[in-house]
């Protein structure tokens, strides 16, 4: 099988069916982190368990066998998983994930679907001719010029948040661009306006960008309650944690310098607001936690619950 094109897996994906190995790679994870929602999203409503949650599995010392072996293990119920790994570079002999390499199937009959997070693969090696031949090999590549004034409609629209001319150019005109510079940047307009929408668990517990950052920022205890969601959802926690460092670094110019904060008076303000409750020793011992937890995340070997503890309780 050829390399797919995104809309190509999303497609497979909303006719209920999934090739059991996916691998992902390329500049644009925002993109990736999409499919993989739509992924579960379908797996959920295919599944109906209450108790259906994914699985994240650590690539350091995993090899193909066992990830082959996880991939043909039904679960206890007997419903579909997602098995999620990052970098699947990692991963030694590759190769020996060829048993669960088989054609797309109704979800509902596959024990698990594995989705890789990797670098573009090598040529040379003979695993990436396996994946090539049998996996699906989805790039998420930089988004084209001529797409991009689509791809920030679509995340405006998603945020309900209504774009002028003169501030749609200028999301065009952002250097790099990238889908999640565009993202972390309807973030910090949606603070103006009534925030993004609502994320909900399974057990009731309900997420809110802007109440979260209202409730961290402004020292409430029941921002701790994110940790345990935040750490199940590392596709929404990842940019949530550039948000939280892109205030933080706000909040310690407006101890320090406030002239160079260069906002709009409305998110002036509400930032105003926060700065009361920190010092700047609290401020910068936060920057670092935030530091900490960006290389424990993205690198790996670190507890994504003890992680998210500790810039919670800093």
């Amino acid at each position: 099988m050829p390399a797919l094109e995104p809309k190509a897996l999303r497609q497979l994906i909303d006719s209920g069916k999934s090739y059991p190995v996916i691998w992902m790679h390329g500049p644009e994870q925002l993109q990736a982190r999409e499919l993989l929602k739509r992924l579960r999203a379908k797996v959920r409503s295919i599944v109906e368990n209450p108790l259906w949650s994914e699985e994240s599995i650590d690539a350091h010392g995993l090899t193909g066998g066992e990830l082959a072996d996880r991939a043909l293990t039904p679960l206890l119920g007997g419903y579909t998983s997602v098995v999620v790994v990052r970098d699947a570079d990692l991963i030694k002999n590759l190769e020996d994930l060829e048993p669960a390499l088989t054609a797309p199937a109704p979800i509902a009959e596959l024990p698990a679907i594995l989705v890789l997070f990797g670098k573009t693969p090598d040529a040379r090696k003979k695993s990436t001719k396996l994946l090539n031949e049998k996996a699906a090999v989805v790039e998420c590549a930089a988004v084209p010029d001529y797409e991009r004034e689509s791809w920030i409609d679509f995340l405006a629209k998603r945020r309900s948040l209504a774009l002028p001319e003169d501030l749609r150019s200028r999301l065009l005109s952002i250097d790099p661009w990238s889908l999640d510079a565009i993202e972390q940047e309807l973030e910090k307009l949606s603070l103006e306006t009534s925030g993004p929408g609502t994320w909900t668990r399974s057990d009731g517990y309900q997420f809110h960008t802007d109440h979260f950052l209202r409730d961290f920022f402004e020292r409430r205890t029941h921002a701790r309650l994110a940790g345990a969601y935040l750490a199940q959802t590392p596709e929404e926690a990842l940019p949530l944690l550039g948000l939280l460092t892109w205030h933080v670094r706000q909040l310690i110019l407006l101890h320090s310098d406030p002239g160079a904060v260069k906002l709009s008076s409305s998110v002036r303000d509400r930032l105003e607001q926060f700065r009361r409750k920190w010092t700047l020793p609290q401020l910068l011992a936060l920057q670092d936690r935030l530091v900490e937890a960006d290389f424990g995340l993205k690198q790996g070997g670190a507890t994504p619950l003890g992680v998210w503890d500790r810039v919670l309780r800093t």
